[in-house]
């Protein structure tokens, strides 16, 4: 754009030494300086024109020069943050990659500490009416050996079993108190006696055996010398003589003997 304007200021000059060099000849020439001359005019009022127009243009092109320098420098400023949104990001799914990680080896130990300090079998008494997850209530359901296999390999048919086939029974703890077991002990002395609780169970001194209530065996005497609220005294003689009372003593009692307890649920890990 310099360069154009240079060459119409020398187009100018050369014009206006052109003008000078008619004029001289004009006297020579008489009426042709005038058409010259106004031929001259018009080519400065183009120049001038055209001058002017370049000025706007140069003018156009400073303002889309800054506008351009500026939409470069937000660009440039767009492309940092762009960046930086990438980094940040690139941090965050590393950060969740690591916690994803983090979890499924937790997951992992969690599992593994569970199945180490509570094998697949074991019996738990819980505080709600449905049993956590991973164990089943013991209330002497038949389940499929197929759906359960690590607890029908723990417990196996000691409880019941089931069709024979593809099916096992659950403990049925339901009402029951737990009694550990006598393993030739001898604090069970019925324990040869023990049933099973269902068809294929085990019985006798065995884990999942079940014994019915029973009172042990006892007596209560009577002193000849104490008044007789029972009725009359059939077959004793002398003091402290054996005997039986003629009448029966009344009943009284609830519908069973127990201690105090607590409702609870046993489940059984499978």
């Amino acid at each position: 754009m310099k360069s154009l304007r240079t060459r119409l200021i020398a187009a100018t000059g050369w014009a206006a030494l052109a003008l000078f060099a008619f004029s001289t000849r004009a006297t020579a020439q008489g009426n042709n300086i005038n058409g010259l001359t106004q031929q001259v005019a018009a080519l400065q009022a183009q120049m001038t024109d055209a001058e002017q127009r370049l000025s706007a243009t140069e003018t156009r092109l400073t303002t889309a020069e800054t506008r351009l320098t500026s939409a470069e420098s937000r660009l440039s400023s767009s492309e940092a943050r762009l960046l930086s949104a990438e980094g940040r990001l690139s941090a965050a799914e590393t950060v969740v990659s690591t916690l994803t990680t983090q979890s499924a080896t937790q997951a992992a130990q969690i599992a593994a500490l569970q199945a180490g300090v509570l094998p697949v079998g074991t019996i738990i008494t819980y505080s709600a009416e449905v049993p956590p997850p991973g164990y089943l209530e013991c209330d002497g359901s038949e389940v499929s050996r197929a759906a359960y296999p690590n607890l029908f390999a723990a417990i196996g048919t000691a409880f019941g079993h089931g069709d024979g086939v593809s099916t096992f029974r659950l403990p049925q703890t339901r009402g029951l108190f737990m009694r550990g077991w006598d393993h030739g002990n001898g604090f069970d002395p019925d324990r040869a006696s023990r049933a099973a609780v269902f068809a294929g169970g085990a019985s006798g001194d065995h884990v999942g055996s079940f014994q019915d209530f029973m009172v042990q065996a006892h007596s209560h005497g009577v002193p000849s010398s104490a008044p007789n609220p029972f009725g009359p005294i059939v077959g004793i003689v002398g003091a402290n003589a054996v005997g039986f009372l003629g009448d029966n003593t009344f009943s009284f009692g609830g519908a069973e003997t127990r201690p105090r307890n607590l409702s609870v649920m046993y489940a059984i890990k499978y």
